[in-house]
């Protein structure tokens, strides 16, 4: 029992390390598109115009990086929002007797 119990919390480990080693290293590459002289000085064949490597596909557009804005709003008082209800339903058939009438001339 104890053994299993370590094996899974070494699993889970193994899975954010592994999380953070791969975040690590996509930043790395960030960084590198946004310092020339960086990559320059990691790849001497950089100022080629036939270099290849993942910054260069990086910058140029080859891999996307998602861009999103997020705009936080801030209120001061909770809102509560309530919805009227409204029975729109429309009987087909109207089964109600109108008062003149009696019951039918058989059962009286």
């Amino acid at each position: 029992m104890n053994r299993l119990r370590h094996l899974r919390i070494w699993a889970a480990n193994r899975r954010h390390w592994m999380a953070a080693t791969l975040l690590g290293v996509f930043l790395s590459v960030f960084a590198l598109t946004l310092s020339e002289t960086l990559h320059r000085a990691l790849h001497e064949e950089a100022c080629q115009p036939q270099h290849q490597c993942a910054v260069t596909m990086l910058q140029s557009g080859q891999v996307e990086t998602p861009v999103a804005t997020i705009t936080p709003v801030i209120t001061s008082a909770p809102t509560f929002v309530t919805l009227q209800v409204e029975n729109n339903f429309v009987p087909s058939v109207d089964l109600a007797l109108p008062p003149s009438c009696g019951p039918p001339a058989i059962l009286s």
